[in-house]
This record gives C-alpha cells, structure tokens and sequence, in this order.
C-alpha cells in the first residue's frame, strides 16, 4: 500500500471531531490508539512536525487503530494524522510524546556492604561444590 504522507498543510488548524488518542500524553517508544475512525479499513499513520510514518494498522469492527511512536521521536506536542489505504486523510488528533524516566545507573545506587559480608560464605559454598565433583 504505497501512499505517500500528507503535507502539514493539509491538515485542519482543529483536530478532527471524533477521533481521539489513547493515552492522549504517551512515552516515547510505547503505543497510542486512535479511535473514531471508520470500521473495518487500512489506515496508516503518520507523525508530525516532521513527518515520520507510523506504519499501517487495520481498524477492526470498533474503528481504533495502535501506532507505535518511535523511541527517537522528540518530547513535545504532535500531531497524529491518519490516512485511508487510498491516500484519503481522514483526520489527526494531539498527542503529546514524553520521553521514558531515566533509569540511575548502577554505580549511583547505595551500597549495603552486603555482597563483602557474603564473600566468605560463597567461597566455602564455591570450594564444597568442586569437592562434591572432583572427590
């Protein structure tokens, strides 16, 4: 289904009536479903400022379709336009795209001094197990 992504002009100064994006505040890298659309079709989606396309989602009996937004998609107020399998736009909704909570790294966790205390032990435990198998 080749079709080539709308122009930002070509979409209204209001988002579409109807359609709506779950959840309206995603993290980058994760999933958005846009309902409101018509039942039963190919549609494909396609990310703005600049436009990155989301790939192809079949809408089902309920008329929603799942985007993944990429993990490289900047954090900030979008757009989420969605056109039909023949290049039809049907309408966009707003999302804003957060990016995930940084993780700390290991180093700046706290140390408890527990792995020095169990040092000992695992040495004896180490020492048993190559007896047991090499008797």
């Amino acid at each position: 289904m080749p079709v080539s992504p709308p122009d930002a002009s070509d979409l209204t100064p209001e988002p579409t009536p109807g359609f709506t994006a779950m959840p309206a505040r995603v993290v980058a890298g994760e999933d958005v479903t846009v309902t409101g659309l018509p039942a039963r079709g190919w549609v494909q989606g396609v990310l703005f400022s600049a436009p990155v396309v989301l790939g192809w989602a079949w809408t089902g009996t309920g008329g929603s379709a799942t985007f993944t937004i990429p993990a490289s998609v900047p954090a900030g107020s979008h757009r989420l336009a969605v056109q039909a399998a023949d290049g039809a736009l049907l309408g966009w909704v707003a999302l804003e795209v957060t990016v995930p909570a940084a993780v700390p790294a290991a180093a700046e966790l706290g140390r408890t001094g527990l792995e020095r205390d169990l040092a000992p032990a695992a040495a004896v435990r180490s020492e048993r197990r190559q007896q047991r198998l090499h008797p």
